[in-house]
């Protein structure tokens, strides 16, 4: 008799077993709604394309027609063009002078990116940040998936994607990206290969970590070094895994170290050790340990940078409470990935709190951690029936805010955006059209016309931010078109004179030798030697008594004022006339 109940038994406990990716039939909304039930049938599907699709249409489109972003961007957009027109790939230089402050794999990527063009360009500069970006988020669905299941990992992956720090970094030519998908590569490599029942898979794994560390050190220091031992230093707590950890963890160090030493030991030979570790300690060390004069915050200060950088994903944080390892008892593993992802995040916090100079760029390589951990807890509160009505505000608000926001952007973009009341109108209805359509298709089962409804929306919230906010940008930075006029007066290869401190964002978009003068009387000097013949200055800059110069043109960039002059024959006189403000 025992006998005859033990078979039905297993049978009722398999029928009632529930899959990690799926909610308990007790979970609350089991019964999804049609948007809800085609929507998770796409990303089941082809979760991939999906992900490139959206995320790819909410990066690419306008990505070179936004102004150039300042020193940060022209540093490193510089950097790649003389590396990549002189041909020496072993020291970056900047405006004809060597440039330490990055190592350079950022300017090795953008010259071999622009090296099939015969030129490193801003767009093409952009695109390597978008890429890495995507590959980041895909790189995140995929470990997410593997480990939290399907609907963790699209959770995680859109989280990151969507994430106001990553879609900043995403759209310019800065390391941020590059630097992020570097070192998550290396830390989940690591997570890997502290789990791997062989020996070959964990050799080999540890070998990927490695390279891929030593590829995040070549990008920008010793950030990602402190990153990888906040989570090898998490994922060691559980004791059963200490030692293990503690040998990939030394392993993919040394590899990544020596990989990083091979760029480092000749650029040690070729300048000198004196020269080269005055410049490595300066800005590896002493820009991490110590603040300038832009980046001193309190200790305090990347909590709130790091609720602003995750949006809108913050709106998940009471989810986070679910996720500690204390909580995971379903598996050695479980508990030994959750120590791993809080040590990644909550660590690596902790550890750049403690340096008085802070920059929020700093956070991006957390954010895979901090998605990984608010996808758990989103799917163990969703399972577990927990914060019901917290998750239901979030999707009443969200199916109501899509409708109403067109009609706010139409009342609002009016009011802000007069010059543009066409653009507003025409993006608000497409707003409203993508909706009725993402709608319609979800309640007729049409996954195809879901996905381009979804497509549809984005787009056109990028068209309305191109046609209104960018639009306005390029009117008060008119970089590229002050640097287009003072190309068409210069002879290919003639140089121009840059009066103040140096200037990358200039030197790179006029794309002519450029010559610095710190001062008037520099430019004094210069001019008595047969100077070049034209001359960008901040009107502030120029003297009232200045002779020997005409004033040719005139710009207001983010509202300081730069005047472009000419040279005239000794003796002269100065032309009061000035061009036009532009």
């Amino acid at each position: 008799m025992a006998a005859s109940r033990a078979p039905s038994a297993a049978i009722l406990c398999r029928t009632r077993r529930v899959p990690r990716s799926q909610p308990s039939s007790a979970a609350p909304g089991a019964a999804r709604r049609p948007a809800a039930r085609v929507a998770w049938a796409v990303l089941r599907a082809r979760p991939y394309a999906l992900l490139l699709l959206l995320l790819g249409a909410l990066y690419l489109p306008w990505i070179g027609a936004i102004p150039l972003d300042g020193t940060l961007e022209g540093n490193r957009l510089e950097a790649a063009r003389e590396m990549l027109r002189s041909g020496d790939w072993l020291v970056p230089q900047l405006g004809g002078t060597v440039y330490l402050a990055k190592p350079p794999f950022h300017p090795w990527t953008l010259a071999l990116v622009g090296w099939p063009f015969g030129e490193v360009s801003l767009a093409g500069g952009r695109i390597v940040s978008a890429a890495c970006a995507l590959a980041l988020c895909a790189l995140v669905f995929a470990w997410g998936r593997r480990e939290l299941g399907l609907r963790a990992g699209v959770f995680a992956a859109f989280a990151l994607g969507l994430s106001a720090l990553l879609a900043e970094k995403a759209v310019r030519a800065e390391l941020e990206c590059e630097l992020a998908l570097a070192t998550t590569l290396a830390i989940l490599a690591f997570f890997e290969a502290s789990a791997a029942a062989s020996a070959a898979r964990r050799w080999s794994a540890c070998a990927l970590s490695g390279l891929a560390l030593g590829v995040a050190v070549l990008v920008k220091g010793p950030p990602a070094l402190i990153v990888f031992l906040a989570a090898a230093s998490g994922a060691s707590l559980p004791a059963a895994r200490r030692r293990a950890c503690a040998t990939c963890a030394t392993g993919a160090l040394a590899l990544g170290i020596g990989l990083a030493l091979l760029w480092v030991v000749p650029v040690c030979t070729r300048l000198g050790f004196e020269r080269a570790w005055s410049a490595f300690h300066d800005q590896f060390l002493e820009r991490i340990v110590s603040a300038g004069r832009t980046n001193s915050e309190p200790f305090w200060f990347y909590v709130p940078a790091l609720l602003v950088g995750l949006l809108p994903a913050t709106l998940f944080a009471p989810c986070l409470v679910l996720t500690t390892p204390g909580r995971e008892r379903a598996s050695e593993r479980a508990r030994v990935r959750a120590s791993f992802l809080w040590g990644w995040a909550l660590v690596s916090l902790v550890a750049f709190s403690v340096s008085s100079g802070k920059e929020t760029r700093y956070l991006l390589p957390t954010l895979p951690a901090w998605t990984l951990l608010l996808a758990r807890g989103w799917t163990r509160a969703r399972a577990a029936a927990r914060f019901v009505r917290w998750r239901g505000v979030l999707a009443r608000s969200l199916s109501i805010g899509t409708w109403l926001a067109p009609g706010a952007w139409l009342a609002g973009g009016m009011l802000a955006h007069p010059e543009a009341r066409a653009v507003v109108a025409l993006t608000a209805a497409g707003a409203w059209l993508a909706r009725a359509a993402f709608e319609w298709s979800a309640r007729a089962r049409r996954p195809a016309l879901v996905v381009a409804a979804l497509a549809l929306g984005v787009l056109d919230a990028k068209a309305a931010w191109a046609g209104t906010i960018l639009a306005r940008a390029r009117r008060e930075v008119p970089v590229e078109a002050a640097a287009r006029s003072i190309a068409a007066r210069l002879a290919p290869g003639e140089e121009w004179i840059l009066l103040g401190p140096y200037r990358s964002w200039w030197h790179f978009s006029v794309d002519r030798p450029c010559r610095s003068a710190r001062d008037w009387s520099e430019l004094v000097q210069l001019g008595a030697a047969g100077a070049p013949r034209y001359v960008l200055a901040a009107s502030e800059l120029v003297p009232p008594e200045a002779r020997d110069f005409e004033r040719v043109e005139r710009w207001l960039v983010d509202g300081e004022s730069y005047e472009l002059l000419r040279t005239l024959p000794r003796g002269a006189g100065l032309d009061g006339a000035s061009g036009d403000v532009r």
